[in-house]
């Protein structure tokens, strides 16, 4: 049911609920694009008062089709390298007051929209990050590798309190709010989500965290996945520091020695974990063994002129 959400953002009313712009970078992936507009399409905020900006980061596969077939839907195509680079595109490209992110491989719950801008309008000078569920193909028999990217994936809530950012996955901010704050940074291939939000934070906007804003995230499932995020991320935290000469090479170097230290802090967060059973946290811990395998590879790698991989 379509409710009119009672708000003190800009471009609102008490009858009149804010437009939203929903923000999805999309490569490749035409399934799971088609999953996340189906999601989109059948929200609880007023259909009238929502657009979809798809923006199609240089995809191999054809996505056009799968937004045409969504009237509320947008297609944009922005071949410049990088998720952050396509946000900003639809940024610009957007026409609602009020700016909601997500990812073309999530599934929005149906009460996701009117949740995360109810939250929104009640605090708007805020930033609003909303909780991400990482789920496995067989919810009640989820593998090795699903059960190790739900226990170190996309814990918004930890982010938001702790950290001070949340992730681009669920966000929402009014557009002046934005703007004010800047764009993302384009030229980050990754945690651009966490540079945003500390910039947010300095300029006087809180990130506030709404639990029943809700969107699912498939876990990986492949550890051919797992390993390319784990190399992509090590990628992304080098070239980020590349602006200062020679912090690049002692990160690597710091991650390839971290890489080989017994995982004393990993073992603790495992055995704090009720939740668990014990034969999970091993799996759990096997698949960790592994990627720092990864970690050490990538960071030698690297650092003898190896490219970031994207």
């Amino acid at each position: 049911m379509e409710r009119a959400i009672p708000t003190t953002c800009s471009g609102g009313s008490d009858i009149e609920p804010p437009l939203v712009s929903i923000i999805v970078p999309a490569y490749n992936q035409a399934s799971r694009l088609a999953v996340c507009l189906e999601a989109l399409g059948n929200q609880s905020y007023r259909h009238d008062r929502y657009e979809i900006v798809v923006v199609d980061n240089g995809s191999d596969e054809p996505l056009r089709a799968v937004v045409a077939a969504w009237p509320r839907a947008r297609y944009l195509f922005h071949p410049e390298p990088g998720a952050y680079s396509a946000r900003n595109a639809g940024i610009r490209a957007a026409g609602g007051d009020v700016l909601a992110f997500t990812d073309s491989d999530c599934v929005p719950h149906p009460g996701w929209l009117e949740s995360g801008v109810a939250r929104l309008c009640a605090a708007p000078s805020s930033v609003v990050g909303g909780r991400v569920e990482v789920v496995a193909r067989a919810r009640h028999k989820p593998s090795a590798i699903e059960l190790y990217d739900r226990f170190t994936s996309l814990d918004n809530a930890r982010y938001v309190a702790q950290e001070g950012f949340s992730v681009t996955a669920n966000l929402f901010v009014r557009k002046d709010v934005l703007m004010q704050v800047g764009l993302f940074d384009a030229s980050l291939l990754s945690s651009g989500d966490k540079e945003w939000g500390r910039r947010a934070r300095s300029a006087g906007h809180p990130i506030v965290y709404a639990a029943d804003a809700i969107v699912e995230h498939p876990a990986r499932h492949r550890l051919s996945a797992l390993i390319n995020k784990r190399r992509r991320l090590l990628g992304g935290r080098c070239r980020n520091a590349s602006d200062r000469p020679g912090v690049d090479r002692r990160h690597l170097l710091l991650t390839a020695a971290g890489s080989l230290r017994p995982p004393i802090r990993y073992v603790r967060a495992l055995r704090d974990r009720t939740d668990l059973p014990s034969l999970d946290k091993l799996r759990i811990f096997a698949v960790e063994m592994a990627m720092r395998c990864v970690d050490l590879y990538e960071a030698l790698r690297l650092s003898v002129g190896g490219r970031p991989v994207r």
